[in-house]
């Protein structure tokens, strides 16, 4: 697959974190789930919210300890903050509260109205732009100098945006999943001579047929584990017999027959039970005009590779036909047989759309949802665009329905992004924080202005490529701006992540 990833001549691309001189943030690790494929598995939601921390605003018309620093030890000049506020010292810091609408009339007051200043000297400290003109880096609206604070309008920005755009991207295969309801699985009656039958039982869960999949491949292949809970000997006779083997068979995409790997008994699970215990061998004896019922796993050797997650792996493998048929058969000490063809069929799988991510997370407001698909793993990867409280803007990344990662795009953030672009006469700047080795995330500015105005969002996988260009929605970010000179916003939540496991 190829595309022309060429930039426009008025183009000039620049990493974020080179622009700003900060490293790279590490990406959020996942949360990882043991799981034993030999024993059917279950899986529960739970949402893990992020917990912002509340700000009190400190009155700059007292005498005040100021304190002077770095964004980069931002959260260690809070804990210092936080330490002297409950000793009751009057403090000063930059974001919580110290910043009013003109950033220098606020550095000129907490000039005044300080006892001391406190410097957390750091490399950074020294060698901050602010402090190269003068400006104590307490002063700092998360490095947004005066001169653009001033500067930055969107209320007489009504550029046509449009012509701007690279042309969007769509290429690789999408996703097939075959979804078969309960309902369309065939009922079999047992065949053969023996006067041992074989009954599928059960109501419900206790019916269907489950499966499990090895969590790695050895030498290209693993086993597909399928559970049949309640499977029913009936011996018709009025004389005891002994079934001397049990076997299984199973039916590939070709319509052949194939050995299964191996097979095994253990009594049915009761109300009480938690885990099965498989017998040594498949041998039983039955008593005369009696019922017997028994839970029956059947292992399928499959070439390829298992699931990616519990998800993926709870399911018959994709190479494998659906409904997935298997023939179990006896023989009995006569030497007669009786067979029982059986069928399993996958849950249903969900894919990550715009309607089910609203759904799943409560996203509301979607500004713009994009995905790339990986067929190898059949996993969905995405980014989702929307609003919070109806004009926060908010990025979240995932891939399937396990958990997402969200950044904040809020009006400080917005102003800083401006201020790269401006200083470096970027009209493109990539996000290296906000990016991972399947999407990058750029922003997109006005070569005139350097006015955000959108984000070109591509997504890489191993068999597809996407790559769309999102235009702010300006009107609301107007709004946001207005809202903010009226409530500034002290208390800033850079990134979340929320988990689903």
């Amino acid at each position: 697959m190829g595309c022309n990833s060429s930039l426009p001549p008025t183009t000039v691309a620049q990493p974020l974190h080179q622009a700003k001189g900060e490293k790279q943030r590490k990406p959020q690790p996942e949360t990882v789930t043991k799981n034993d494929p030999t024993t059917p598995a279950d899986q529960t939601a739970k949402k893990l919210p992020a917990e912002p921390v509340a700000a009190a605003p400190m009155n700059t018309n007292k005498k005040h300890i100021m304190l002077s620093y770095q964004h980069a030890n931002q959260e260690l000049v809070l804990k210092v903050y936080k330490f002297l506020q409950k000793h009751r010292v009057a403090v000063w810091m930059d974001i919580k509260g110290g910043m009013e609408e003109h950033l220098l009339d606020s550095m000129a007051a907490a000039v005044q109205n300080s006892a001391a200043v406190v410097c957390f000297l750091t490399q950074k400290y020294q060698d901050s732009q602010n402090s190269e003109d003068g400006i104590p880096a307490g002063f700092e609206e998360d490095g947004v100098d005066a001169e653009l604070q001033e500067e930055l309008n969107y209320e007489g920005f009504n550029v046509d945006c449009t012509s701007k755009m690279v042309p969007n991207i769509h290429e690789g295969p999408e996703i097939k999943i075959v979804n078969i309801d309960q309902t369309q699985i065939n009922k079999h009656t047992c065949e053969g001579d023996s006067v041992v039958r074989l009954l599928l039982t059960g109501k419900g869960k206790d019916r269907n047929i489950q499966a499990n999949q090895d969590s790695f491949r050895h030498d290209g292949e693993f086993l597909n584990y399928f559970f049949i809970p309640k499977l029913v000997f009936h011996n018709k006779s009025k004389q005891p017999i002994s079934i001397i083997e049990l076997s299984g068979e199973y039916e590939d995409s070709h319509g052949n027959w194939c050995e299964c790997h191996d097979i095994k008994l253990s009594p049915a699970l009761s109300e009480n039970d938690e885990n099965y215990n498989w017998l040594p061998n498949t041998t039983l004896n039955l008593e005369p005009l009696k019922l017997t019922t028994f839970a029956v796993r059947v292992d399928v050797k499959v070439k390829g590779t298992p699931g990616s997650s519990n998800k993926h792996r709870m399911r018959a493998h994709k190479s494998l036909p659906q409904p997935f048929k298997i023939r179990l058969t006896l023989q009995d000490t006569e030497g007669k047989t009786a067979s029982l063809i059986v069928e399993q069929a996958n849950e249903q799988f969900v894919l990550p759309t715009k309607e089910i991510a609203m759904k799943t997370f409560d996203f509301e407001d979607i500004v713009a949802f994009v995905y790339a698909d990986d067929c190898d793993g059949d996993e969905r990867y995405w980014v989702v665009i929307y609003y919070e409280d109806k004009s926060k803007l908010r990025f979240s990344f995932g891939y399937g329905l396990n958990g997402y990662e969200t950044k904040y795009l809020d009006t400080w953030l917005i102003k800083d992004f401006c201020n790269q672009a401006k200083k470096t006469a970027a009209t493109e700047i990539v996000l290296d924080e906000w990016n991972h080795d399947w999407r990058t995330i750029t922003a997109l500015f006005d070569k005139e202005t350097f006015i955000l105005f959108g984000f070109r969002i591509e997504l890489k996988t191993d068999t597809s490529k996407t790559r769309e260009t999102v235009l702010l929605p300006l009107d609301k970010l107007r709004e946001r701006l207005a809202i903010e000179k009226l409530e500034p916003d002290d208390d800033r939540i850079v990134n979340t992540y929320t988990s689903i496991s």
